[in-house]
């Protein structure tokens, strides 16, 4: 299947479960795995302390991790280190990092996918470190490939984002928008770049987005441009499978960023089957989430959803004009810390 302009798309569920086992990943299996992680949960166990005190609350979290590092040995110690973590590439603390990760777990009256018996107004400290826990792992798991050299924008990191064309906005509500269109992207041009290169890219456009105060305080949400036209292969071989099975682990069930919604428009037929079979096994609060589009309705769904000054301008056939990205130009928008 090396050969994507050669490989036979799958055109039922059978073949497209079986497609997506190739190049030794179950992609399938780990994206289910990985959106039951997107929200995470709460427990009747766990430490709740009133959002309005995160100072508490951080010194909680931390006592966590000092309990864990005393049970943990080799690889599980080494990685509260947090190496890897890019915080002060951003102009951050391991506490900005820690506090992120605190506002991810605070239950708010608006959020609608908390246990019933939740309380509202308070901050879930063990879900927190829960998550940072997973955090922790996976960016241990990275070896050196953050660190040599340091995670930093620079010109190369520049071409890649050219070349990928990722975007954020905000809306109205005050929600981060994430951006990327498949159906306008040079895809040649994608499978050209190193994957390393892709690699360390998008582990630093998430984190831009983990430190984006609008996402911190507000949640964000995805939306992708995908184009009826564009084949099964060639999506899936634009990069390796374990490395996009890696990246959406990272983005959805690691890091401490509520997700909205994912809005995918104009799917091909392919794409909707899949993401038939995945709602077979997401739970409601994920399915609510998800939203695909067909054409001739999709193009309107952005700006009905976030209101049309936050669709960037040349996205798909939206008709956006926005130009702001508060990610790569932070100017745009703002920072906050942690408390």
């Amino acid at each position: 299947m090396g050969d994507s302009s050669r490989a036979v798309e799958p055109t039922n569920a059978k073949d497209l479960l079986s497609a997506m086992k190739t190049g030794g990943a179950d992609l399938f299996a780990e994206t289910r795995k990985t959106f039951s992680m997107a929200s995470g949960t709460n427990k009747k166990s766990d430490v709740f302390l009133p959002s309005k005190d995160l100072r508490a609350a951080m010194a909680s979290l931390k006592s966590m991790v000092e309990a864990a590092k005393l049970r943990a040995k080799g690889k599980k110690l080494a990685m509260w280190d947090f190496r890897s973590s890019p915080h002060e590439q951003f102009g951050r603390s391991l506490d900005d990092a820690f506090g992120a990760f605190l506002k991810w777990a605070r239950i708010k009256d608006e959020d609608d996918d908390d246990a019933d018996w939740a309380v509202k107004g308070v901050t879930n400290v063990s879900k927190a470190f829960r998550r940072l826990e997973t955090y922790a792992e996976w960016m241990e798991d990275t070896g050196t490939e953050l660190t040599e050299p340091e995670l930093i924008w620079d010109d190369g990191m520049a071409a890649v984002h050219k070349t990928w064309g990722l975007s954020t906005s905000v809306a109205p509500n005050g929600e981060l928008v994430w951006w990327i269109d498949i159906g306008s992207m040079d895809l040649a041009a994608v499978k050209e770049t190193p994957v390393l290169a892709t690699f360390r890219y998008f582990v630093w456009y998430a984190h831009a987005v983990m430190y984006n105060a609008n996402a911190m305080e507000h949640g964000m949400s995805f939306c992708e441009s995908v184009g009826s036209n564009v084949s099964f292969w060639a999506t899936m071989t634009m990069v390796p499978m374990k490395l996009s099975a890696k990246l959406d682990r990272l983005t959805i069930g690691t890091l401490p960023v509520k997700m909205k919604c994912i809005m995918i428009l104009d799917p091909p037929r392919w794409m909707a089957t899949m993401m038939a079979i995945m709602g077979a096994f997401m739970s409601a609060k994920m399915k609510k989430r998800m939203v695909l589009l067909k054409k001739p309705d999709c193009w309107a769904g952005p700006a009905k959803r976030w209101g049309a000054g936050c669709v960037p301008k040349g996205f798909a056939e939206c008709g956006g004009a926005n130009t702001l990205d508060p990610v790569v130009n932070p100017k745009a928008g703002s920072s906050s810390k942690w408390w």
